[in-house]
């Protein structure tokens, strides 16, 4: 009685996305021409035409991790204006890479703000998406937008651009953490980096 009570709790929860009628499938450039640099951008921009203009495709984008798949990457951050964090005390998220099309395809939605677009590409100022925990969290009664944040390098600064509804994460029962969404066009190690784990990428159709 009490597994059966906690499968009903768990399939009340909601996700944040709707995954019905999408299908996914993880592609690897690894040993390929395409793994060149210069070459993925291309190639993932025209392998998801190509899925869209499939009959009974609605949408299409890619993503590094799922939702809910297992893997998690996380990273510390930087708020442009403010003081420079004490050891241990950095703005910390779950960070995500994502195509053009990946809000709308996985019935994200965007609570304020805009998605990542095609437009923000390599040669574009940096774009960030933030979860809403985030937001709470790192701007209390402020509005996110327009804010700017540096990743790793502190001269390389992301605009805040929207603002995500939250999504589960690593398992249905858990809180989500804070989240950055990270334009994949603009990202140098999942466009030219040769490590296996950057050379791979994770599909969504609707």
């Amino acid at each position: 009685g009490l597994m059966i009570r906690s499968l009903i709790a768990l399939d009340s929860l909601d996700p944040g996305f709707h995954a019905r009628n999408v299908l996914s499938m993880a592609v690897s450039v690894t040993g390929s021409p395409e793994a060149a640099p210069g070459r993925r951008a291309i190639f993932y921009s025209d392998l998801l035409e190509h899925i869209r203009a499939i009959p009974g495709v609605e949408s299409a984008s890619a993503i590094n991790h799922l939702p809910l798949a297992g893997d998690m990457w996380g990273m510390s951050f930087r708020i442009a204006g403010r003081p420079e964090p004490k050891p241990g005390e950095s703005p910390r998220g779950i960070y995500r890479i994502v195509m053009p099309g990946y809000f709308e395809t996985m019935r994200l939605p965007l609570i304020a703000g805009r998605p990542v677009n095609q437009n923000d590409a390599a040669t574009a100022p940096g774009v960030v998406v933030i979860n809403q925990r985030a937001a709470r969290r790192y701007w209390p009664g402020q509005d996110p937008i327009g804010q700017r944040i540096s990743l790793g390098d502190p001269s390389q600064t992301y605009t805040i651009i929207g603002i995500s509804a939250d999504a589960k994460q690593s398992d249905w029962a858990s809180e989500p953490m804070p989240e950055i969404y990270l334009a994949a066009l603009q990202n140098k190690d999942f466009m030219e980096a040769p490590e296996a784990h950057f050379s791979y990428i994770t599909l969504v159709a609707r």
